[in-house]
């Protein structure tokens, strides 16, 4: 009878050694590779959704490549355009350059009082009017003329100003010419010659 007791223990160690190697072959083989096809789902599912997001981009792309030609061609025809607006894009960037510089508020732009002359003609009268502390308003006015940008000031005005710039905070405003062209300076400079005779 112990020798029966003994064959079923054997075989129960038998059963339990397989059950064993069983979960061990489990979990060493089969978990690993159910948690890789789980990983591997994942990236495919992140790799189509970024593909069906990619795809809308790329519907939209020649509506965006139309508007990057249109834009290309406008920037190049603003940038090969010569006389008044260039002259102007020019004095826009002295005059922002020169408002960081001396730390002043350049508060307008417009077409000059004198501004008869015809558009042909290579100059505009302007009126530049700004605001700031004395000395700084005075150096941008001072440094105005010394730029690419061909401005003659004619005339300033300077009033005082509580603008919260300080306690000597002016406002000034500036009557000037900007010429898009040499040939201009030249016939300004001699109309003003035989004016004064």
């Amino acid at each position: 009878m112990t020798r029966l007791f003994a064959g079923r223990a054997d075989v129960r160690i038998g059963w339990l050694l397989v059950a064993a190697l069983a979960l061990g072959g489990y979990g060493a083989i089969v978990a690993p590779g159910e948690r890789r096809a789980r990983a591997m789902d994942d990236r495919a599912r992140d790799l189509y959704q970024l593909a069906n997001r990619n795809d809308r981009l790329l519907k939209n792309a020649a509506g965006l490549d139309a508007a990057r030609h249109r834009v290309a061609r406008d920037v190049a025809q603003l940038s090969a355009a010569s006389g008044a607006a260039r002259t102007m894009l020019a004095t826009l960037r002295l005059l922002r350059t020169e408002g960081s510089r001396f730390r002043v508020v350049i508060s307008g732009l417009s077409p000059g009082e004198r501004s008869g002359a015809p558009a042909g003609e290579g100059y505009e009268d302007v009126t530049i009017a700004l605001r700031g502390a004395y000395r700084n308003v005075l150096g941008t006015i001072a440094d105005l003329s010394r730029h690419d940008v061909l401005v003659e000031v004619h005339d300033v005005a300077l009033a005082q100003t509580s603008s919260g710039l300080g306690a000597n905070s002016v406002a000034a405003t500036i009557h000037a010419t900007l010429y898009h062209r040499i040939a201009a300076v030249m016939r300004e400079k001699n109309h003003a010659q035989s004016a004064d005779r």
